[in-house]
């Protein structure tokens, strides 16, 4: 089954410093499997930074404005700890998403995640 979910950011600042962050209003359990992020107003030097409340990095968008879809993945290990090249799989979350805009313009940013449980 596959869930949505959104996190809706307000940026405030002046031109090209404003910031903002938003998280998800309920946890997030299950696979990442696409993110759509819908710029509103952002400058082309927003960075946007998405991770779930442990700190595990999910997407990051750097000096971009541009709305769009994403999948995201991850690194694989071995059974040692080693990333295994070019293997990557879904990201695993289980937790809160957030969400932080730095380096923007006034406005604001839609998060849709599409999460396989």
């Amino acid at each position: 089954m596959i869930r949505t979910y959104m996190i809706d950011v307000t940026t405030a600042g002046s031109a090209g410093s404003a910031t903002g962050s938003g998280t998800t209003t309920r946890p997030v359990n299950g696979y990442i499997v696409a993110v759509y992020v819908d710029f509103t107003s952002q400058a082309s030097t927003a960075d946007t930074t998405i991770t779930d409340d442990a700190g595990q990095a999910i997407l990051t968008l750097t000096n971009s404005n541009t709305d769009g879809w994403y999948y995201p993945r991850t690194q694989i290990d071995d059974t040692a700890g080693s990333g295994i090249s070019a293997q990557y799989d879904k990201v695993a979350v289980d937790g809160y998403v957030d969400v932080s805009v730095a380096q923007s313009n006034a406005g604001s940013v839609a998060v849709t995640l599409l999460v396989e449980e």
